[in-house]
């Protein structure tokens, strides 16, 4: 299972060693909308990385968190700054 190390506002996930997605789900969500950007230290540019939000306010956002997806996830490290109101 993913390590999430942060809040709401930024932080780090390690998916695990045999990863394909993983999500994290903020324990207190944006009211509205949250929207946020997510890097990986190893991008592939073979594997496309897919994020789907969590939404909690407005559909399709990030307030409540977010799940990304690629091939090849394992052993990468992600690190996420989200925003929102």
């Amino acid at each position: 299972s993913p390590v999430v190390t942060g809040n709401t506002n930024w932080g780090t996930i390690v998916p695990g060693a045999t990863a394909t997605a993983c999500t994290a789900t903020f324990t207190t969500a944006f009211p509205t909308f949250g929207s946020c950007v997510i890097t990986n230290d190893s991008m592939s540019v073979v594997n496309a990385m897919t994020v789907a939000g969590n939404p909690g306010g407005a559909t399709g956002n990030e307030s409540l968190g977010f799940t990304v997806s690629m091939t090849g996830l394992a052993g990468d490290v992600l690190h996420y700054q989200c925003g929102g109101y």
